[in-house]
């Protein structure tokens, strides 16, 4: 199957999608119209830190406050980091939140 589709202003060329799931032509256009509106759009990806938290699942929407004011983006991953030192510990919560800007 191949499909070419070319939108204003044309200049950025996507690799090729290869997948043998894309059975049909609905399906690969579908694909297709996926990845151009993934790469077409500014996206961020900030990694934040925060205090520990109950588990927060990837693909779930966060709200984040900091010094540039509140935002949400979907969380990509989450990492625990447990800090122990003698009878004290400490743990540390980081995200990383894609967003749109």
């Amino acid at each position: 199957m191949q499909i070419t589709v070319k939108r204003a202003p044309a200049d950025n060329q996507g690799p090729n999608i290869i997948d043998h799931l894309l059975t049909s032509d609905v399906v690969g256009v579908a694909r297709c119209r996926g990845e151009i509106d993934y790469h077409s759009t500014d996206r961020d990806e900030p990694n934040c830190n925060c205090p520990k938290h109950d588990f927060i699942e990837t693909g779930t929407i966060a709200r984040v406050g900091d010094r540039y004011g509140l935002w949400a983006g979907m969380v990509r991953w989450c990492q625990l980091t447990v800090t122990i030192s003698g009878d004290h510990y400490a743990a540390n919560m980081s995200l990383n939140i894609e967003r749109e800007v």
